[in-house]
């Protein structure tokens, strides 16, 4: 997703004005004119606006694509929604931050929102979302992407929620309502949050005869993986789109400069992010790893097994940030078959116009015993 326009109009300023002053100061210094010209100012602010307009312009069609669907609010939608702060507890997860509010929820014994005055610094904003017809006992931990957030992925959560699923998505630590509460940087935090969470809801009374599902998108694939690895016996269905694979391999070290893959490399290094984790920084970060930590624990039969029932991978041929590649990697070490595996022809990373078709096959999956 897109930097927030205060953001991205600073950033198109001072890029713009960079060139703009270097002419204005070849002319002015080397050649000696004089720097009230008004030839040489001029000359230096048409510069400046051709620039800025690029940028604008630039943003303007990207958003046609990268912002298809409006923010839903919650009267948009039959289901009952619920928002409440899950607050952080240790370094190694978080839990609810009142566990009677929450099974108060789960127990349909309240019908308004949680007060959401909550320690921005400490805690996450959460949805829970109950389906007005519930189709099947299904509860769906939904895991957002690098810059998205639980607002922005509403149109997918609602979605399956209208289906018939029961739903919980939160704001990553760094994200969304979460902003403040850590890093979006720190996957390894985000993973233990992701893993606390699963675990909390399975000893939750009212959801003992679910069925549990995890649904992670890009960034948000390395926490569902990650989630699988900890709990596989509890986690019945796994999706993974548009995931990667081995983490410090997503950008090659050597990259042609100013291409795509270098200004995503470099975006990264600017938010704090070591594309090039190693040792056990880089595995516990990897789903391909992961997926192999969790293999030893089955024989080769029990291990086909396992996964033919458990995981859906979806990537788009298209994708330039996690190439097809890495969707095929991590469909190696699972072995999986042609059934467990979605490929769309189009829909970048993003999976843009691929939204219903994924949904669908979310849905046809988890139903699928």
């Amino acid at each position: 997703m897109a930097m927030k326009t205060g953001y991205r109009i600073l950033t198109a300023v001072i890029i713009s004005s960079i060139i703009p002053a270097i002419v204005y100061y070849i002319n002015v210094v080397p050649y000696g004119h004089d720097p009230r010209d008004v030839q040489i100012i001029l000359i230096s602010l048409v510069q400046f606006f051709d620039f800025f307009l690029g940028f604008v312009c630039y943003w303007l069609i990207r958003n046609l694509f990268s912002k298809r669907w409006a923010v839903l609010n919650t009267k948009m939608v039959s289901s009952k929604i619920f928002r409440f702060p899950i607050e952080k507890i240790s370094t190694s997860g978080l839990l609810p931050t009142e566990n009677s509010s929450i099974h108060a929820l789960v127990d349909n014994t309240v019908t308004g929102f949680v007060d959401l005055k909550y320690k921005k610094s400490t805690s996450l904003l959460s949805e829970l979302i109950f389906p007005r017809h519930e189709n099947n006992k299904t509860l769906v931990f939904y895991c957002h992407g690098f810059n998205d957030s639980t607002a922005k992925i509403r149109y997918k959560t609602y979605a399956l929620a209208e289906l018939g699923y029961t739903v919980f998505v939160w704001d990553a630590r760094g994200m969304g309502n979460s902003s403040k509460a850590g890093k979006k940087s720190d996957f390894l935090s985000r993973n233990l949050d992701t893993a606390v969470i699963v675990d909390y809801f399975s000893k939750i009374p009212h959801f003992q005869e679910y069925q549990f599902a995890i649904i992670g998108e890009s960034m948000g694939g390395i926490c569902a993986a990650y989630a699988m690895k900890s709990f596989p016996k509890i986690i019945d269905k796994c999706v993974l789109i548009s995931t990667p694979s081995i983490f410090n391999e997503t950008f090659p070290k050597k990259v042609i400069p100013f291409s795509k893959k270098a200004f995503q490399r470099f975006s990264y290094r600017v938010r704090g992010i070591n594309p090039y984790p190693v040792g056990e920084a880089n595995e516990v970060i990897s789903p391909y790893f992961l997926f192999q930590t969790l293999q030893k624990e089955y024989s080769e039969q029990d291990w086909k097994e396992y996964t033919s029932s458990r995981f859906l991978f979806i990537h788009s041929k298209t994708d330039g940030l996690i190439p097809i590649q890495k969707y095929e990697q991590n469909a190696s070490v699972l072995q999986l078959s042609t059934q467990n595996l979605i490929r769309f022809e189009t829909g970048n990373h993003n999976q843009n116009k691929n939204e219903l078709g994924i949904i669908s096959a979310i849905d046809c999956f988890i139903q699928k015993k």
